[in-house]
């Protein structure tokens, strides 16, 4: 009687371990196989223009009170914020430089939710809402403009718009300024449970789907997976890049992690 006891324990503790790995990094449908990177997403600006000093003194004041990792938590799911907060930096810097009134024009994404999306004629999601809440501390109007992550040099240079506001981690150079990082991401390598699929080194001679080909050739040279597929196909938008995986048009994914787990797990 006791043999059947403990052979039912074990039954359950082994039970309740698979449902909670299955809770966990995936757990969906789509596993992640490997990540390829870490990096802190920040904000691009012109090079020389005091918005971008003005810009990261009022995202450090809602760092300081909390603002930022509650917006993380409620668009993301959880608080993946990296900034250090400085509850007077706006009023430091307000001693220093002057901050006239203006309507600031920020270049956002208009299909990668939950970061950006643009639906019935408005934008919304988390860089949205954080760019309001910065807007609000220093006092400034704003417009949002749609923009693409790899004409973020052309959109500042043009002076279309006065800050690009994506999902990328900017580098700085002569022409253009970064904020510090702000939120952690990761490059996530995806495929589906199915596949059979169980290392990078399975997917050698497939195909892989991205949403930006520039990004995605930078992360796989960096982790020296270059020649890793056969070919790698752009997407318009993640749930694009997901359908492909479905029906079997690409063998993984290579995605934005704060991009990728509303998909696999939303």
């Amino acid at each position: 009687m006791k043999n059947k006891i403990r052979a039912s324990a074990l039954f359950l503790c082994l039970l309740l371990l698979l449902m909670s790995t299955a809770c966990g990094r995936g757990g969906s449908s789509y596993p992640v196989l490997d990540t390829l990177s870490t990096e802190k997403w920040n904000i691009a600006f012109r090079q020389g223009d005091s918005v971008g000093e003005i810009v990261t003194a009022a995202l450090c004041e809602l760092a300081a009170s909390g603002e930022l990792s509650r917006l993380s938590s409620e668009y993301l799911g959880d608080d993946y914020s990296c900034l250090d907060g400085n509850a007077g930096a706006l009023e430091t810097l307000a001693a220093e430089t002057e901050i006239p009134e203006r309507t600031l024009l920020i270049g956002v994404e208009a299909n990668s939710p939950p970061l950006s999306l643009f639906s019935g004629y408005m934008f919304s999601g988390f860089i949205p809402a954080l760019a309001e809440k910065v807007c609000e501390t220093i006092g400034w109007d704003y417009q949002f403009i749609p923009v693409l992550p790899s004409d973020a040099s052309v959109e500042l240079a043009s002076g279309n718009v006065d800050c690009v506001w994506v999902s990328a981690a900017f580098t700085e150079s002569s022409s253009t300024a970064v904020s510090p990082g702000y939120l952690e991401n990761e490059e996530w390598l995806i495929v589906r449970r199915d596949s059979g699929y169980a290392s990078k080194r399975s997917l050698r001679g497939l195909d892989l789907a991205v949403t930006d080909s520039d990004n995605a050739a930078a992360v796989l040279k960096a982790a020296e997976q270059s020649d890793t597929f056969r070919a790698i196909w752009t997407y318009a938008t993640p749930t694009e890049c997901f359908a492909a995986l479905d029906n079997k048009s690409c063998s993984a994914v290579l995605m934005d992690s704060l991009i990728a787990q509303t998909i696999m797990y939303g």
